[in-house]
């Protein structure tokens, strides 16, 4: 059983969702900090989350997973916006 704080109600069963923090780096060698949720995680790991959790008790095909994605050819399409820290963009 999971609990929910927000609903203040037990449920047998959650909807698995995807936040990887990803570093996209270009043909210029410049990098990119990001993160991908739910349809982007999939589409990167081949995997959607639910099973992906399922799987994870079994970390050999979890590795096997993970690796096939690194290092990839893959077109991204990123929303980017500047913000001010301490006065400093």
């Amino acid at each position: 059983m999971l609990f929910c704080p927000k609903c203040n109600t037990e449920v047998t069963d959650c909807d698995y969702k995807y936040i990887l923090k990803i570093d996209i780096e270009d043909h210029t060698g410049e990098l990119a900090s990001t993160v991908a949720f739910e349809d982007m995680g999939s589409t990167i790991l081949g995997i959607n989350a639910k099973d992906f959790y399922l799987l994870s008790s079994n970390l050999d095909l979890i590795r096997e997973i993970v690796s096939k994605a690194l290092w990839m050819d893959h077109i991204f399409t990123l929303l980017v916006k500047t913000e001010t820290f301490k006065e400093l963009p």
